[in-house]
């Protein structure tokens, strides 16, 4: 549990953000690289676990939300959920949390059988539906309608299963960040070997410019974690594809108004390069290119994906959000429920 350790503060600026945004200047031992912010320190946040049942089996999801949920409500925005590559943990995306100066709660999961121990679970918890399901029963524990999605890498296909299934929570807006369905949809180089060290296959599904961030942040996210990809292990072969695939399935997204960005990063991302952009566009899709980065642009750039990507949150939902962080640094308004 975070506890307080700074001085009491009251607001903290977009200046602020955008220092935890920026490149490390020195080692330092969490938030990607860099000290955890003083202003993180007093955000209302909370973790549990969440059950559900999949293929007959009782199972659990590992559920973490972050921010106020009262200011969310006065200013009328729905929570951001975010779904990392099943099978490692929401670690590497931990910055993310940012995104609360918006006023929107920032939810986070680690899916169920990505740490080890426990019962053994059956191989189609590793599917997409199955993780889809998980979602859905995290945003029903939560209370949330209506969420943002923003889905990385293999995190696409449970988010597109959430919004082409329905049942669950109503998407605003779908964000995907360099999203691949299958080893067959990364360049050559990234793809596993059969054998090969989990550990080593982890470092090239989450490989990074930034210096800090594999020691710290990616670390944490794939301690313990095996590698697997939901259209070869569980998810009957599902893929994002190429092509016009992707527009294909973006499709019901356009046809459900919900808003859609598409974004991948420069050379050095680990995705194929093998998108149809001109079909994207037909899908009324937002496209953009970080071309400084690899596949971690949340990382790489993170003011610039920051800001832009509050931008379209405001846009999808028609309002303009607040970029000063107002926090209460008392310990009974952190420990405060925000569920």
């Amino acid at each position: 549990m975070r506890l307080t350790r700074a001085a009491c503060l009251r607001t903290a600026s977009l200046a602020a953000l955008s220092a935890v945004l920026q490149p490390p200047a020195a080692p330092a031992h969490a938030w990607c690289g860099e000290k955890v912010p003083g202003w993180a320190y007093f955000l209302k946040w909370d973790e549990r676990p969440v059950p559900f049942v999949w293929d007959g089996v009782k199972a659990e999801v590992l559920c973490r939300v972050v921010g106020d949920k009262g200011r969310e409500s006065k200013t009328g925005v729905p929570p951001v959920l975010l779904v990392g590559n099943p099978g490692v943990g929401y670690d590497y995306l931990e910055n993310l949390e940012g995104l609360t100066v918006s006023d929107r709660r920032v939810i986070e999961v680690v899916f169920a059988g990505t740490r080890p121990g426990g019962a053994p679970l059956p191989a189609s918890i590793r599917g997409a539906e199955a993780c889809a399901a998980q979602l859905r029963a995290v945003c029903s524990a939560i209370g949330v309608p209506r969420v943002h999605v923003l889905a990385h890498g293999s995190g696409a296909l449970p988010a597109l299963r959430l919004l082409r299934d329905g049942g669950g929570p109503a998407l605003r807006s779908l964000a995907l960040v360099s999203p691949y369905g299958s080893a067959a949809d990364l360049k050559a180089a990234a793809r596993p070997a059969a054998g090969e060290p989990a550990a080593r296959a982890l470092a090239r599904l989450l490989p990074t410019s930034d210096a800090a961030a594999p020691a710290t942040c990616i670390a944490e996210a794939t301690a313990g974690a095996a590698p697997w990809l939901l259209g070869d292990d569980g998810g009957g072969g599902e893929r994002l594809g190429s092509g016009g695939a992707l527009a294909a399935q973006l499709a019901a997204a356009r046809d459900a108004k919900v808003a859609t960005l598409v974004v991948w990063g420069g050379p050095r991302d680990v995705v194929e390069p093998s998108w149809d952009v001109q079909a994207l566009q037909g899908a009324n899709a937002n496209l953009r290119v970080y071309e400084a980065s690899g596949h971690l642009p949340f990382i790489e750039q993170r003011e610039e994906f920051a800001g832009e990507y509050l931008s379209f949150l405001d846009a999808a939902d028609g309002v303009t959000t607040s970029r000063e962080l107002i926090l209460d640094p008392s310990i009974e308004a952190i420990k405060a429920p925000v569920m």
